[in-house]
């Protein structure tokens, strides 16, 4: 809003209005920006410091994944946190994504399941129930650059109901006891 702003000012001739609106869009600008500037290090690089991941909801209701494989192998993250992952999904990813040999796997019968990923070895690895049976928070544990890193992969209840949203809440409320001295990482 502050670039359009900007911009919409600047085409007024209004300076004093331009400079304020410039002012306010200078610093989320500037913390955005290094979201943008490529990286030196290569993704499955575990000599980096940067883990790199991606967290996805595959949507339960999917057939296809062949969008997720071409995305997935294009941006070759470290990791795939997979969230409403079905028996669908993992017959087909399991089978088209080799580069990530390491899985922690939840299926359901419905779109309830989880999955971590990983081109490196996961270790620690446990399913927690928070909320109602099915909505499982996955936990698993890497070793990157020489120590570890701890995963969580979770997908909050919906809140479509009162009951809904008091078991999301109990699993947001959860979720802190699953942190550790380890640096985390919660998708």
């Amino acid at each position: 809003a502050a670039i359009v702003s900007t911009a919409s000012f600047a085409a007024l001739r209004r300076p004093r209005w331009t400079a304020a609106a410039l002012a306010l869009a200078i610093p989320p600008a500037a913390l955005i920006a290094p979201f943008y500037i490529p990286q030196t290090a290569r993704a499955g690089d575990r000599d980096s410091q940067t883990v790199t991941l991606i967290s996805a909801n595959l949507f339960g209701d999917n057939a296809d994944f062949g969008w997720f494989v071409r995305y997935a192998q294009e941006k070759n993250p470290a990791l795939l946190l997979l969230q409403e992952y079905t028996a669908e999904a993992d017959v087909q990813l399991s089978a088209a994504l080799d580069d990530w040999p390491y899985r922690y796997v939840y299926v359901r019968p419905n779109h309830l399941g989880q999955a971590i990923y990983s081109k490196v070895p996961l270790f620690e690895t446990q399913t927690h129930w928070f909320a109602f049976p099915g909505f499982a928070t996955l936990t698993a544990e890497i070793e990157w650059s020489g120590r570890r890193i701890a995963l969580i992969n979770t997908h909050p209840v919906p809140p479509g109901s009162a009951e809904h949203s008091r078991a999301r809440n109990t699993e947001l409320e959860a979720l802190p006891t699953l942190i550790t001295d380890v640096p985390t990482v919660l998708a």
